[in-house]
């Protein structure tokens, strides 16, 4: 709980720069309640002036109710379709953390749940070489090859196993701003998992330093042996159906179910020899084993599949 306590923290500091929130300026309390006790006064003291002026203003303040606490929640969607468990969900403000009772319209920024959801993956990988009978070369696509896939996503709890990994920490939040997505107000989540993987596929090193690339960064494309890593794509349409991930990299193309995996920056690993792998951002096939493994795919703030690099072996 102390792991899941931290996500919570880090979420409220991150709250008032995301895309998700709406710049507000704070008042302090004595302010605040200041304004609503005149509010009240004021409100108690006013009499309508007619039968005719209270109808008008009565038809006029009255048209809706606010919508507040599990009406709001009762709204939430998941990939998965299941109900959403809130038993230990907590909402954030631009002020921090409230009770989900309290929810009202315009007062909440995140709702955090202490779970996520993954899915099994299908094992589908094309690349260029290896499946050149397949491959248009002027289209590039791969004939016959599916476009999109649909999962069956589960709930994952701290503790729980998916193959060979442990889940440490996990997080799903629902974010205000995504009330007109599918699924509605989900925004995504967090997971990381203990545990070591030895998988194959093609590894290259960023050549330069842009944005938020370092030059020697550490990419790896899994072929068919990262089907022992989850799926945590969330990038569904109405019908459930997830876009295939197209990737190319000099003349070599790809078709699978992972974006690349960050293994940080070469320089960083002393005992670790990345000479076979060239400063230009070609890609060299590689087995390497990885462990703490974490994956954020979150809308309002980014999508990132990382891990430690324990060993690689270049193996083409």
């Amino acid at each position: 709980m102390k792991k899941f306590t931290s996500v919570l923290i880090s979420l409220a500091v991150i709250l008032s720069l995301t895309a998700c929130s709406n710049s507000q300026n704070s008042s302090d309390n004595s302010t605040t309640n200041s304004i609503e006790s005149s509010a009240n006064n004021s409100s108690e003291k006013s009499e309508p002036v007619s039968d005719e002026s209270s109808e008008d203003s009565n038809s006029f303040t009255n048209i809706s109710d606010p919508v507040i606490g599990n009406e709001i929640t009762a709204q939430f969607e998941l990939p998965s379709g299941d109900s959403v468990d809130l038993t230990n969900a907590v909402a954030y403000g631009i002020h921090g953390e409230f009770p989900l009772s309290e929810m009202s319209d315009d007062n909440w920024q995140f709702v955090l749940c202490d779970y996520v959801y993954l899915a099994e993956p299908l094992g589908i990988y094309y690349n260029s070489v290896d499946n050149a009978d397949i491959f248009d070369e002027n289209e590039h696509t791969f004939v016959g090859a599916p476009k999109t896939v649909n999962y069956k996503y589960k709930k994952y709890s701290v503790g729980d196993m998916f193959g060979n990994l442990k889940l440490v920490e996990a997080s799903t939040s629902f974010c205000r701003d995504w009330f007109n997505l599918t699924p509605k107000y989900f925004n995504g989540g967090r997971a990381r998992f203990e545990g070591k993987l030895t998988l194959t596929g093609k590894c290259s090193l960023s050549p330069v330093t842009e944005g938020y690339e370092v030059a020697r960064d550490i990419h790896f494309f899994p072929d068919t042996q990262g089907a022992k890593l989850p799926i945590m794509n969330y990038s569904q349409d109405e019908n459930g159906n997830e876009a295939l991930d197209i990737g190319m990299n000099n003349g070599f193309y790809w078709l699978d179910e992972y974006p690349s995996m960050f293994l940080g920056n070469a320089d960083n690993y002393s005992d670790i020899d990345f000479g076979e792998i060239p400063d230009d951002g070609s890609l060299v096939g590689v087995k390497v084993t990885i462990d703490n493994i974490n994956f954020i795919n979150e809308i309002n703030l980014t999508r990132s599949f990382s891990a430690h690099l324990v060993d690689l072996e270049i193996i083409s």
